[in-house]
C-alpha cells in the first residue's frame, strides 16, 4: 500500500467515524423522546461493524509495514 493510498483509508476511517458518532448522537436523543429507534439500531449496528473491519484493516496493514 502506498502512502497516498495509507493516507487515504486514515481520512476515510476518520469520516465514517465521525459518521457514526453523529449517528449515536442522533439516535440517543430520538431515543429519549420516545421514538422507535429498533431499525435506526439495526442501521448503526451495520455502520458500526463496517468501521469495525476498517480498522482492523488499519491494523493490519500498520503491522505489515512495521513488522
Amino acid at each position: 500500500m502506498t502512502e497516498e493510498e495509507f493516507a487515504k483509508l486514515v481520512l476515510v476511517i476518520r469520516a465514517r467515524e465521525t459518521h457514526v458518532a453523529a449517528q449515536i448522537v442522533v439516535l440517543l436523543s430520538l431515543a429519549h423522546t420516545g421514538f422507535d429507534t429498533t431499525e435506526a439500531e439495526k442501521a448503526l449496528r451495520s455502520e458500526a461493524d463496517v468501521l469495525t473491519a476498517l480498522r482492523i484493516y488499519h491494523a493490519t496493514v500498520v503491522e505489515e509495514r512495521d513488522p
